[in-house]
């Protein structure tokens, strides 16, 4: 499975899929998509992750992964709804489906499949394509992992919460209804995540890394996943009517300049990470096509 041909056009096939989905919600022409286009591009994301994560890390490595995530995302996610702490004070609605505690169960997989290609794209702009980390590197990569992390919840955020209502903050905040704590909150949460692999890699990943990583297509898959997200926000803020929506603070927020600034956000933060590593993926010394 690791390298044969089929896996290298499945991997392929699923970017477009991940972008036609971020497409028709961007559009605004599917109530369906509206509603339900992040938890369908989670899906199709977190299919895409296993399959491009087994080929470096083998499935034990990448189920330590995902079970940090579940683990921490679950505690962070728990204890923030109970004290307000690292998050702030929100709680989620129905929208998301079943819960373990207070937290829905899709967060699990929706952490982990961001968790992973914000990782991915952390080793490629640091040029770290071992698996077994040393040195600086246990800090570096979670470092700069977890902020291209939080780039993402800057994009998604007001509208997850603020328009769909998927998860409601209780005094809204000065970022379009979500408050300025909610993302350093998110910066400590995955950065414990990023550390915790890291810790785990310096002991028991392989040491020597496979030759998959050595191949410009295994980078630049994992980049175009990541730029499909960001998508639909670029498309809304020009195709939505605008409308005003209003946060638990009682301020009102133009819809369209909501959208439009996440997808400004994006384009300075998402948009720029991702030319980085094709920057670096482009003169990747021993890259040879898969």
């Amino acid at each position: 499975m690791g390298n044969s041909r089929t896996t290298e056009w499945l991997l392929w096939g699923l970017i477009p899929v991940a972008a036609a989905v971020s497409i028709i919600q961007g559009l605004h022409v599917s109530n369906f998509v509206n509603l339900n286009g992040p938890s369908m591009l989670v899906i199709v994301s977190v299919i895409f992750v296993f399959i491009h994560g087994y080929r470096r890390y083998g499935w034990k490595d990448l189920s330590i992964f995902f079970l940090i995530a579940v683990v921490v995302g679950n505690f962070y996610e728990n204890l923030s709804i109970a004290t307000g702490f690292p998050f702030g004070n929100y709680h989620y609605s129905d929208q998301l489906g079943p819960k373990f505690i207070d937290a829905p169960y899709i967060l699990n997989i929706a952490y982990f499949q961001m968790l992973y290609l914000s990782w991915t794209m952390a080793g490629a702009i640091l040029d770290n394509y071992a698996n077994r980390l040393q040195g600086s590197s246990l800090i570096a990569l979670p470092l700069v992992a977890s902020c291209i992390m939080v780039m993402w919840d800057m994009v998604i955020d007001p509208h997850m919460s603020t328009i769909s209502g998927h998860w409601i903050w209780h005094q809204g905040g000065a970022y379009f209804g979500v408050p300025f704590v909610n993302y350093m909150g998110w910066f400590l949460c995955v950065l414990t995540m990023n550390i915790l692999f890291a810790l785990y890699l310096s002991k028991r990943g392989a040491k020597t890394a496979p030759a998959i990583v050595f191949t410009k297509s295994f980078w630049i898959q994992a980049v175009c996943l990541y730029l499909t997200w960001p998508l639909a926000f670029l498309i809304k803020g020009f195709c939505i009517p605008d409308a005003t929506v209003m946060s638990q603070d009682g301020h009102l927020w133009h819809v369209r300049d909501l959208y439009q600034t996440a997808g400004l956000v994006a384009i300075l933060t998402m948009c720029f990470v991702a030319l980085l590593v094709f920057i670096k993926v482009a003169s990747l010394k021993h890259a040879a096509e898969s």
